[in-house]
C-alpha cells in the first residue's frame, strides 16, 4: 500500500519492500525502459551502501512498485553521497517506521478514519511540528486531532501544515506574501503594512460571543412564539457558543481573522439565529476583539467563485456594504464599510505559489507534506 501517489515515470524512488527489508527505506533506482534493469540501495548503515540488483529477484520494476508498502519520489542527489543518503534514509525510517513507545507518532498509509493504537490517534499523514500542535488546546479535543492526523479531507491539516511551511521557508516576509495573495484576490484592498508590522500567528483561537449581540439575540428570542426558544432566552448560558477562529494574525496595527475551508462551505445559521451566517459571526467577533487595530476578515479556500456561498457573500458585501451593515446593526457603519472593502477570499494554491515544489534539500517529512498539500489544495 502506497503512502503517496506513485509516478512510474520517475527513475529514483524511496521504497519499503517488506519482502526485502521491512525495517528501512531503500533507494529504488530504475535504469532505462526495459523494466528489468534496476537496483535497490540500502543506506541504513553509516558510511556504506549495500546494493542488490533485479537479477537477484526476478521482478520487473512495475512489480517492485506493486510490492512496495511506501513509495515516493527521491531527490536527485548523487548516489555516492553516503552521508546524505544515510541521513535521508534514517529520517524516513524515523518518520514512518518507528515502533514501540513512539507508535502513536507513526505515519501510516491512508486508511479509514478513526484508526487508533493504544490511547493515541495514529498519524496517517505527515504533520509538521507535531509536538507544537499537541501543545495547543485544539489537540485536547481528541476528535479534532484524530481527524487532522487521519482524514484525507481535513482542512485543519492543510491550515497547520501550509502555514507552518510558509513561515519556515519565508521567516522574514511570510506576512507580505499573505497580503500579496489577499491583494490578488481583492484588487480593491486598501491596506498599509511595513516590516515593523510582522504579526504573531495564532491557530484556532476561541472567541466568546459579543455582549451586544447576546443582548440583541435574547430580546429577539424572547418575542418568539416557540415556548422553547422564549425559555432559552431567559437561560443565563450564552445563546451563541464560542467561535473558533482558524487563523489569527495580530500586529500592533492590524487584527486579521481568517476562516479556512477546503471542501466545505460556510454555515448559514446558528442554533438560535437562522440569519447569522459564519462570515457575519466571525466579523462580529473580530470587531469585538480588534480595539484600536484595523480589522481584516479573510478566507483561505480551495476554490472560489459564485458557486460557493462564501463567494457570493464576499461579492455582495464588497459591492453593497449596506448589506453587511444591516446584518450587524450594533456595529459602527464606517468600520463595517472598511471591513467590507478589504474582505478577501484567497485560494490556498495562490498563497502557496512555488512553496510546494519539491527541493533536493527537503527532508522526507517535508517532501511528503508538500505532495499531500498539492493533492488537497491544487485544482
Amino acid at each position: 500500500m502506497e503512502f503517496m501517489t506513485q509516478n512510474s515515470g520517475k527513475k529514483r524512488q524511496m521504497v519499503v519492500l517488506p519482502e526485502v527489508n521491512p525495517n528501512t527505506f531503500l533507494l529504488f533506482f530504475d535504469k532505462g525502459n526495459s523494466g528489468h534493469s534496476w537496483s535497490l540501495r540500502d543506506y541504513s548503515a553509516a558510511n556504506r551502501v549495500a546494493e542488490r540488483s533485479a537479477r537477484e529477484f526476478g521482478w520487473s520494476s512495475s512489480e517492485v512498485r506493486q510490492k512496495a508498502r511506501f513509495l515516493f519520489d527521491a531527490p536527485t542527489v548523487d548516489t555516492g553521497q553516503l552521508r546524505f543518503w544515510h541521513e535521508y534514509t534514517l529520517s524516513g525510517n524515523n518518520l514512518f517506521l518507528m515502533s514501540g513507545t513512539a507508535e502513536d507518532d507513526v505515519a501510516r498509509p491512508p486508511q479509514s478514519p478513526s484508526v487508533t493504537i493504544s490511547s493515541q490517534p495514529v498519524v496517517q499523514f505527515p504533520m509538521l511540528n507535531l509536538a507544537a500542535l499537541r501543545a495547543l488546546p485544539k489537540a485536547q479535543k481528541r476528535q479534532d486531532l484524530e481527524r487532522m492526523l487521519s482524514s484525507p479531507d481535513s482542512e485543519d491539516w492543510v491550515t497547520w501544515n501550509l502555514l507552518n511551511l510558509l513561515t519556515a521557508k519565508c521567516p522574514l516576509d511570510w506576512w507580505q506574501q499573505m497580503v500579496s495573495a489577499a491583494r490578488t484576490a481583492n484588487q480593491g484592498l486598501q491596506l498599509s503594512i511595513s516590516r515593523q508590522d510582522q504579526p504573531r500567528l495564532e491557530f484556532w483561537r476561541r472567541v466568546r460571543s459579543p455582549a451586544a449581540y447576546e443582548r440583541a439575540s435574547r430580546m429577539r428570542m424572547r418575542q418568539s412564539a416557540d415556548p422553547h426558544i422564549a425559555a432559552r432566552s431567559r437561560d443565563p448560558k450564552p445563546v451563541e457558543g464560542d467561535s473558533e477562529i482558524d487563523v489569527v494574525l495580530n500586529t500592533n496595527r492590524h487584527l486579521a481573522f481568517i476562516e479556512a475551508k477546503l471542501g466545505s462551505d460556510i454555515s448559514m445559521r446558528t442554533t438560535y439565529d437562522p440569519c447569522r451566517n459564519q462570515i457575519i459571526r466571525n466579523i462580529d467577533c473580530l470587531l469585538e476583539t480588534a480595539c484600536h487595530r484595523e480589522p481584516l476578515f479573510w478566507m483561505l479556500v480551495r476554490d472560489s467563485g459564485p458557486r460557493r456561498t462564501y463567494g457570493q457573500l464576499e461579492d455582495e458585501y464588497r459591492r453593497h456594504p449596506e448589506t453587511l451593515i444591516a446584518e450587524l446593526p450594533h456595529r459602527d457603519p464606517a468600520v463595517l464599510k472598511k471591513v467590507a472593502q478589504n474582505i478577501a477570499v484567497i485560494r490556498w494554491q495562490d498563497l502557496a505559489g512555488s512553496l510546494l515544489e519539491i527541493a533536493d534539500t527537503d527532508s522526507i517529512e517535508v517532501s511528503c507534506v508538500k505532495r499531500e498539500l498539492r493533492r488537497r489544495v491544487c485544482i
